[in-house]
């Protein structure tokens, strides 16, 4: 299985001057983006990055799910979201991702205080094209239900907030 990652931003951090990466996370395999400082609550990376991991499954719906963390500088997860695999089957849309509060750790007690990150993150069974960073789909998955068109399936994680509360 392959993995394509366009990072774009986070938006709406927890502090306005704090440092923070991202790690997006299948199975035990991980693509972490560098740590960078925020301005204003806003972080700007612009970067893709592309890793390959190992399943025995050959099928999408049986892959592990996709994690996603806001890490502070010091490697530690402080806000997360949790999606199934097959949401990002053959994805080329780019996606607005609402982040919730690691409950391990409680840094961050309000999920308004969480943060959204924008990207596109693509899964696929094939090679990633050298050309252009994204995946080239030139043959489905064999087992998945052909009356499904996972291009346009979107989970949407939506917190409703007083907007007073916004910085």
């Amino acid at each position: 299985w392959f993995v394509s990652v366009k990072l774009y931003n986070a938006m709406y951090l927890p502090t306005k001057t704090g440092n923070y990466a991202i790690r997006v996370c299948i199975q035990e395999d991980n693509i972490v983006f560098p740590v960078k400082n925020a301005s204003d609550y806003v972080i700007e990376w612009n970067c893709c990055k592309e890793m390959s991991f190992n399943s025995i499954v050959n099928d999408i719906y049986a892959l592990p799910d996709v994690f996603i963390y806001l890490e502070d500088g010091k490697g530690n997860k402080i806000c997360y979201q949790r999606f199934n695999a097959k949401y990002f089957y053959n994805n080329k849309d780019i996606l607005l991702i609402k982040l919730l509060p690691e409950p391990c750790n409680n840094k961050i007690t309000h999920a308004h205080l969480s943060g959204v990150i924008k990207l596109s993150l693509t899964i696929n069974n094939k090679p990633i094209n050298e050309t252009n960073n994204l995946l080239d789909i030139q043959q489905p998955i064999t087992n998945v239900d052909p009356y499904i068109d996972t291009t346009t399936t979107y989970t949407l994680v939506i917190n409703i907030h007083l907007t007073r509360y916004l910085p």
